[in-house]
Order: structure tokens, then C-alpha cells, then sequence
């Protein structure tokens, strides 16, 4: 295996930096910083992938390697990130008490069901916006009690989108914050291609304490699944790589889980491939407690070759946009999530987009630029055809 890595310094040190921490990561940490990085890149990324608190809060003990203007303005982009999450919480808590005054239980989702139970604040765990779920008949109750608290709609004029959509209309907070809330009629896409029972999801649920009212929490297991299928599905394994393998390495150093169980959930949900790359991933780049068997269990069948290659070229569009096309990383999910053979039937992420650019009449890229980005990126095709077929460390 040859020793360059695929990711440039720039992603390994966002890496590294949100990892749990270890004597040998600080090592690596001094090692990268020490580099002629691209702080703009570092920023960015990180920014792009909502953790710039965690970044700095890594870095400031390493502040002696890097630029003094770009240390400062790291830290005061964190300062300010934090300060958005302290009033994200707030926000939060207002809209669980005015839904159970109208009696209806509300579920934290994603960020910030793991914000609640897994780390210490809701500044450990920077999001972009909220993600709640209720009981489906109750979900546009819940919808209209925020609106009459001074909610606004998103986005108007598509609206017949969300009709059998898994979460109504986004709503936009009345503070100014541009925080945006889903409310959710289904933890899962529905109609989607995974079988999941609602009724377990609220039976398995953990009630936690949000201010001065309860809320509820998936269970550890639905939170994992939750996880994997919205990063290998929604996300199509290719958005918000930083932040779920730090969320999956977080939930399982938490949480102690029955792996038989989980494994048993992905394969009847049709959701075992989502798992498997998800945790692989996970664990190869920040050494989540995955074990062998539940890995062996979830993999898809094949040659290990083309699975290390795949992993390869998920990590790198990820995080450095290496894959030069759309096709071609429709084709690499493909590959990676076999839809058909997992019982997917013809649903696949993208067609959501499709149906959304649709409703909003959202105009798609001209073909001529198209074809005239691709031959023009004629050397990205080439460093992506390096990353898929040599074997290489990822970090």
C-alpha cells in the first residue's frame, strides 16, 4: 500500500480534530499544523460541515503553529457559532413546550436528539436546523401551532411537493436566526424504501428533560439507524461525511448497543447497506467501537477490492469534491447501496431532488455547460480514476 494518503492536509486535520481525543491525534494535530496549510480550505470545510467550535476547540492548544490573524478569525467564527447553538436550544425548547401545551409529544431528531443525550451542550453539537418528529395526525396541528407563534414558511409556492413528503413545509423562526424546523410525520422517507413502523420508533422512545418540558429521544438503535440512512441515503454518502462519522463515533462511545439487535433492525428495515457504509466509514476514519461480526453481518456481497475502492472515492467527493460527476457518483451509490437488490424498488435519493426542483421550478444546469465543465475538468476525472484504483490510506 503506498504511504500518500488520499485526502490532502487540509481534510485529515478537520479529521483528526474532531475525533475523540488520543496522545497519538495530537501528534498528528502538531504534525499538520506545522504544514503551509490552506486555512481558508480548513475553514470552509469545516464550516461546510458545521463543526468549527469542535475544529477550535482542538486547535487552540496548537495555536503556536498557526497564523496569528488566522487563529483569530477561527476562533471568533466558533464564538459566534456557539453563541447561534446556546439560542438554538432556546428556540428549541419553546417550540416542545408550546406543542405540549397542545398536548402532542414531540421527538428530537438528528442533531438534536444527540445534542440532548449524547454530548455535553448543544455547542458540541453545532446544526443547521432543527429536525423534530410527531404522530402523523398530529403533525399539521403542530405546524399550524407554530405558525400562529410567529413561524414563517421556508418556501412558498411548492408546497404540493411536501403533500406525501416525510416532513411538512420547513418553517423559518421568528427571531431572526434563520434557523429553519422540520416537523416530521415519519422518522424515515415515505413514501421511501424502508419498512420501519412508526409505532416502534414512539414505543422504544426515551423520555429526556428540554428545559422545563419533556421531550423524547429515539432509542441508541433507532438513533444509529437514523443516522446511517439519512448519510448513505438521503445524503447519498457524499454530504455531511465530518459530522455523521463523528455522531456514530459519539453515539457508540456512549451508548452500549446490542449489535444482533441492530443488525436484525437494518435487515428488516432494507437498510443494511446504508449501515454497513456508514459504520465502515466511521471506523476506518475515527475508529468507531464497530465490531468485526456486525460489519461481516451488514456487508454487501462482493470482493473486498472494489469495497475499499468505493470507500475511497466516498471519502474523497465527500470531503474534497473529487468526484468530477454527478452520473458518475449516482453510479458509485449505486454500486455502494445496490437499491435493487435491497428491495429499494425505483426509489433513489436524487428523483427527491428532481420532484423538488420541479415543484419550485427550480431551473437544471444547461447540458452544453455541462459537457463543456466535464472536458474542461478532463485532469479531476484522472486524480479520480488514482483514488479508485490504487490502493491507498484514506487519513
Amino acid at each position: 500500500m503506498q504511504s500518500m494518503p488520499v485526502l490532502p492536509p487540509e481534510a485529515r486535520l478537520l479529521l483528526f480534530a474532531t475525533r475523540i481525543p488520543s496522545v497519538e491525534d495530537d501528534r498528528a494535530i502538531s504534525e499538520l499544523v506545522a504544514l503551509p496549510l490552506n486555512w481558508r480550505v480548513v475553514g470552509e470545510l469545516a464550516e461546510r460541515e458545521k463543526l468549527l467550535p469542535v475544529l477550535w476547540n482542538r486547535l487552540h492548544n496548537h495555536t503556536s503553529g498557526i497564523p496569528p490573524a488566522i487563529a483569530e478569525r477561527i476562533h471568533a467564527q466558533a464564538a459566534v457559532t456557539e453563541f447561534r447553538m446556546a439560542m438554538t436550544e432556546t428556540v428549541l425548547q419553546d417550540v416542545v413546550r408550546r406543542l405540549a401545551a397542545e398536548n402532542i409529544r414531540a421527538m428530537l431528531l438528528k442533531g438534536a436528539a444527540l445534542a440532548t443525550t449524547v454530548y455535553p451542550s448543544f455547542a458540541a453539537r453545532p446544526m443547521g436546523d432543527i429536525d423534530i418528529l410527531v404522530r402523523p395526525e398530529e403533525a399539521q396541528l403542530a405546524w399550524q401551532c407554530l405558525v400562529d407563534a410567529g413561524w414563517t414558511v421556508e418556501l412558498a409556492g411548492g408546497e404540493r411537493f411536501y403533500e406525501g413528503h416525510h416532513h411538512l413545509v420547513g418553517l423559518m423562526d421568528p427571531n431572526g436566526l434563520h434557523l429553519v424546523l422540520e416537523i416530521h410525520r415519519s422518522m424515515l422517507p415515505a413514501p421511501g424504501p424502508f419498512l420501519l413502523d412508526e409505532s416502534e420508533v414512539w414505543r422504544d422512545a426515551q423520555p429526556v428533560q428540554l428545559g422545563a418540558t419533556t421531550a423524547w429521544v429515539p432509542s441508541s438503535q433507532h438513533q444509529l439507524l437514523h443516522l446511517c440512512i439519512h448519510f448513505g441515503w438521503s445524503n447519498m454518502l457524499f454530504s455531511g461525511l465530518g459530522r455523521t462519522v463523528r455522531d456514530v463515533t459519539a453515539l457508540l462511545e456512549h451508548e452500549k448497543m446490542d449489535w444482533a439487535k441492530f443488525v436484525d433492525l437494518a435487515r428488516r428495515t432494507r437498510s443494511y447497506t446504508c449501515a454497513y457504509w456508514t459504520l465502515a466509514i466511521a471506523r476506518s476514519l475515527s475508529g468507531a467501537r464497530v465490531p468485526d461480526a456486525a460489519l461481516v453481518e451488514l456487508r454487501p456481497r462482493g470482493h473486498a477490492g472494489p469495497t475499499r475502492a468505493l470507500e475511497r472515492a466516498c471519502v474523497a467527493s465527500a470531503l474534497i469534491g473529487a468526484c468530477p460527476s454527478i452520473g458518475l457518483m449516482q453510479l458509485l451509490w449505486s454500486a455502494a447501496i445496490r437499491p435493487d437488490a435491497s428491495g429499494h424498488g425505483d426509489a433513489r435519493p436524487w428523483k427527491v431532488g428532481e420532484g423538488f426542483a420541479e415543484a419550485f421550478r427550480i431551473r437544471p444546469a444547461i447540458f452544453g455547460a455541462r459537457v463543456r465543465a466535464h472536458v474542461r475538468g478532463w485532469a479531476g476525472w484522472l486524480r479520480f480514476a488514482g483514488i479508485l484504483g490504487v490502493p491507498r490510506r484514506i487519513v
